[in-house]
């Protein structure tokens, strides 16, 4: 028994960890959103790699802040329907939801992992980042299966 809450310890701090960590993932988004806006209304000179960068951050962000904000309960549920349960009732549900929640990432997992997968075959480059240096959006795939 020891092992197994040792095992959910370890398990514990790498959530936390990452969620941490990865809540510094907001202000580079905010930062990209922020050089868009100004290149493009101040100096009128938009960007044709922002969007893709910005939108590439946030799904990476929701996966893996995804396990930190289950591990501190902040997913929204209908509490006017969870209060009306006794603690057993409300285990059950969770145990339920976390069920159903597992298949769905189950779900995910293989369709991420076909899509990095498929990516990193073809050799599936951004075509958004000018000259010579295109960047290779599966690099931003890789949190994905992962998470």
């Amino acid at each position: 028994m020891a092992g197994i809450s040792r095992l959910l310890d370890l398990q514990d701090g790498i959530s936390e960890f990452i969620g941490r960590a990865i809540s510094w993932m907001c202000l580079a988004m905010m930062g990209v959103l922020v050089f868009e806006i100004s290149a493009r209304y101040l100096f009128n000179s938009p960007t044709s790699w922002a969007h893709e960068t910005t939108t590439m951050l946030y799904g990476t962000f929701c996966i893996l802040a995804g396990v930190y904000t289950h591990k501190h309960h902040g997913h929204v549920r209908s509490e006017a329907i969870y209060h009306l349960f006794s603690p057993r009732g409300r285990a059950i549900l969770d145990v339920i939801t976390g069920g159903i929640g597992l298949v769905v990432f189950a779900v995910f997992f293989n369709v991420a992992f076909e899509f990095a997968a498929d990516s990193w075959r073809s050799g599936e480059l951004s075509s958004k980042v000018p000259g010579h240096h295109r960047f290779t959006r599966l690099n931003l795939y890789y949190p994905w299966p992962l998470a």
